[in-house]
């Protein structure tokens, strides 16, 4: 045993300093300050329609380590969850469990993360494709914005 402790502590410390956990969403969920809706399609389109919002929706898978990167970086600034907050509805949807593969498959969605904008009917006005750090993407969501209000 005693030969093997230094390997075993190498491993052991290598999964402890990894975060890949999946984000656990189910229905409206705080994450990191983000209120994401989950697989609750139809409700996000009322909503934003109500509102007067854009949808910005993730889709992601779980074995997907870009999308844990995005979950874990980019959602957890506080730029990023104060401008999603304030001129969005967020909404997160698992490709592969529930509705989510309908959705994706709607939308084309065959990459992960796949970042979406979208308006009340569903109608897309820009897809993004990939992990994208906080920094830029508060630029794509800027210019998301003024697409949305016709700029």
């Amino acid at each position: 045993m005693k030969k093997h402790l230094p390997l075993f502590l190498l491993i052991l410390s290598c999964c402890l300093s990894c975060n890949y956990a999946p984000v656990k969403v189910l229905g409206t969920q705080e994450y990191g300050k983000i209120m994401f809706e989950n697989d609750n399609y139809d409700k996000v389109l009322a909503a934003a329609k109500a509102q007067k919002k854009p949808i910005f929706m993730d889709v992601y898978t779980t074995w997907c380590g870009w999308c844990r990167q995005l979950d874990n970086t980019t959602y957890r600034d506080p730029q990023v969850i104060k401008y999603l907050n304030d001129n969005f509805i967020p909404l997160k949807i698992d490709a592969e469990q529930g509705r989510g593969s309908d959705i994706a498959r709607k939308y084309g969605v065959d990459s992960y993360p796949r970042l979406i904008f979208m308006d009340s009917t569903g109608q897309v006005f820009l897809i993004i494709k990939g992990y994208k750090d906080a920094h830029n993407f508060l630029k794509i969501a800027t210019k998301a914005l003024e697409v949305y209000n016709g700029k």
